[in-house]
């Protein structure tokens, strides 16, 4: 068994992750019990041998959404947004996560497998978690300093406040009201103002 899980380090993950990503590209049995015996007979990897990698569909599907980093903003050059205004870090960051949702179905087959597995949901969380610290770190450092001691917590929010809405808007846009980005915008930069006693 050591040798199978080996090789699948090696040239399998490849062909196994390659395997999954067209699983998700069409919808393709992602939930069916027999995800993984398809995968393993797609690659040519021996289904044991994939079991003892990842163990479940899910853990397959949160390998391809990390490798591929599935709808995550990701975040620009400092230098890009250097002088800018808050409002236009945080339009930045509306356009980077707008795009980062491509409309297609490899995209809403990671999600929807973000939303349904735990496994999945934190792999990608992580992802998303570490790009929005850069977005912040990148709206904190709009204003010269010296800053006052909640800041940087407030840039955290008002980040959170626009990436929340954009993905709520991505995912359940069809069953609520949508917000226009604009307005996000808005309320994110009332969060950056320091509260008044």
């Amino acid at each position: 068994m050591g040798d199978n899980v080996a090789k699948i380090r090696d040239a399998g993950r490849p062909r196994v992750l390659n395997a999954v990503a067209a699983a998700m590209r069409v919808g393709d049995g992602l939930f069916d019990p027999g995800f993984i015996e398809r995968v393993a007979a797609e690659s040519a990897v021996d289904r044991e041998a994939l079991i003892a990698r990842w163990g479940t569909g899910p853990s397959l599907v949160a390998d391809v959404v990390s490798e591929n980093a599935v709808a995550t903003p990701g975040w620009p050059d400092v230098d890009e947004l250097s002088g800018v205004s808050r409002s236009v870090v945080l339009a930045a960051l509306v356009s980077s996560i707008t795009s980062a949702l491509h409309d297609d179905q490899f995209t809403r087959a990671g999600l929807s497998q973000a939303i349904a597995h735990p496994r999945v949901r934190q792999v990608w969380s992580d992802f998303v978690r570490d790009d929005l610290e850069q977005w912040t770190e990148i709206l904190f450092n709009t204003e010269p300093g010296p800053h006052d001691p909640g800041e940087l917590d407030r840039a955290a929010q008002a980040v959170a406040l626009v990436a929340g809405q954009c993905y709520s808007s991505h995912l359940f846009g069809d069953a609520a009201p949508r917000v226009p980005n604009e307005r996000i915008i808005e309320l994110a930069l009332s969060l950056l103002r320091p509260e008044t006693s």
